[in-house]
């Protein structure tokens, strides 16, 4: 049974082979100290009629399930022991997540009008939402005790629905090229890590300066960014990135001369040279290291 056998290197899930029974992987998840199971089915050998065998897994603590085809989602009804979930699988069957309260970490490919249940869902404290077709965050806003929010692309304009989700501390927001309003994300306290990637239609990025723990901010390929003057009310912030096309606008960079970790692309308009003494050092040690090889 155990011949062949393959483990993802991406969360410690035993990878699910056509002809497995539920029997046989609970008996490799428990030898190997698994987490769960791994469905991958992009290949054309790799593909499935369909995911109702599941049904019978109710052991299941973690399930990945990546797929180019779309299936019934049914058998969630009988896995109310997940604690983690991903479904990577575009299409316009429903998820009903309704029975999945034990749930800690989601990650899921958006269909909009086709997810249900997660309200249900209120021990949920990482998600992660891939192609999110949605204009705000108001679908997930009863996530109360989420932590750390990923998205990667999105249609978003607004944060409007994340401001009653206090208990964030992490959020990237990827490839949201619509998105030009931030306000709600003001009143986010606890957040620490803040990062916009491709987001290139914001412009006023004043309010994060009410976010008074934050301590890493990236922004990175938003273009025009109008000034980083609402730093200077960030007590906490220790680094900071502007890379790729990011331009601060009115070249200010002052408000970032006394933040330990600056890194940036300077321009011809901007009024200051910011030094990275620890990036400097990095630089010089390894520069040291590289002569060292050839004395």
């Amino acid at each position: 049974m155990n011949n062949g056998i393959e483990i993802s290197p991406y969360g410690s899930l035993l990878v699910y082979k056509k002809g497995y029974t539920a029997e046989e992987v609970l008996s490799i998840i428990r030898q190997h100290n698994l987490r769960g199971l791994r469905i991958f089915a992009q290949l054309k050998d790799d593909r499935l009629p369909d995911l109702d065998f599941l049904s019978e897994y109710n052991f299941l603590e973690a399930l990945d399930i990546t797929s180019v085809d779309d299936s019934s989602f049914s058998f969630l009804d009988k896995l109310g022991n997940l604690k983690h979930l991903t479904v990577n699988c575009p299409g316009q069957n429903i998820i009903d997540l309704s029975k999945q309260t034990e749930l800690e970490t989601l990650t899921l490919h958006w269909r909009k009008g086709k997810i249900f249940g997660l309200e249900k869902c209120n021990r949920i404290n990482s998600l992660c939402l891939v192609d999110y077709t949605e204009e705000d965050f108001k679908p997930v806003a009863s996530l109360l005790n989420l932590e750390d929010l990923k998205v990667k692309t999105a249609l978003i304009t607004t944060c409007r629905g994340l401001e009653n989700l206090t208990k964030l501390k992490s959020i990237l927001l990827g490839n949201c090229k619509k998105l030009s309003e931030i306000d709600g994300l003001k009143d986010l306290k606890r957040l620490i890590h803040l990062s916009f990637d491709l987001c290139p239609q914001i412009r006023n990025y004043t309010p994060l300066r009410y976010l008074i723990n934050l301590e890493t901010l990236q922004i990175v390929d938003c273009k025009g960014v109008s000034s980083i003057r609402f730093i200077e009310n960030l007590p906490a912030l220790k680094r900071i990135l502007l890379l790729g096309n990011t331009d601060v606008l009115d070249g200010d960079l002052m408000p970032a001369r006394n933040i330990k970790e600056v890194f940036y692309k300077h321009r011809k308009h901007y009024n200051a040279t910011i030094e990275n003494k620890d990036k400097d050092n990095l630089v010089k040690s390894n520069v040291e290291k590289i002569k060292g090889l050839f004395k």
